[in-house]
């Protein structure tokens, strides 16, 4: 009984640790699809792993203003601005989990890993057209996404 209440509580907690809700509603939902469908670099209505970790890249590169690899707390609360913009509810910001006053890749790629990873229903690598229309015949159809950031 106890090793089951333990497994419980680690499967309602996996949700929290990605910074994203267990069970996101449907604002949150459509949330996350807007942000996925901001790294659809050829606008086919797919988004893949590798656009979306080439859009990450340049993102953190825009955003990492010495290019230095990691942000710093300025460049981090920039960012985490924004993405409250984005995200609105489901926003979850940036934490310095090394605790030295930096952010690297990693933690900036984190949350919209796990968004992507929870949409990709059948892991296939890319969210296609029918993974991103989970929020249709709530709100009705997906609008046109925020605009990219692009680095010259």
């Amino acid at each position: 009984m106890i090793a089951v209440l333990c497994v419980a509580a680690v499967a309602a907690c996996s949700g929290l640790r990605s910074g994203m809700p267990a069970n996101p509603t449907a604002i949150q939902l459509e949330q996350q699809v807007r942000l996925m469908l901001t790294y659809d670099e050829d606008s086919d209505g797919v988004v893949t792993r590798d656009e979306l970790e080439d859009g990450l890249h340049r993102q953190f590169e825009a955003i990492d203003a010495g290019h230095r690899g990691f942000l710093d707390a300025k460049e981090a609360q920039g960012e985490n601005d924004r993405r409250s913009r984005v995200l609105g509810v489901s926003y979850s910001p940036m934490v310095d989990e090394h605790r030295n006053g930096m952010i690297d890749f990693e933690g900036f790629a984190a949350l919209p890993r796990s968004i992507f990873d929870r949409l990709d229903r059948n892991h296939d690598g890319k969210l296609d057209q029918t993974e991103l229309r989970l929020i249709q015949g709530v709100r009705g159809p997906a609008a046109p996404a925020p605009m990219r950031m692009r680095v010259q």
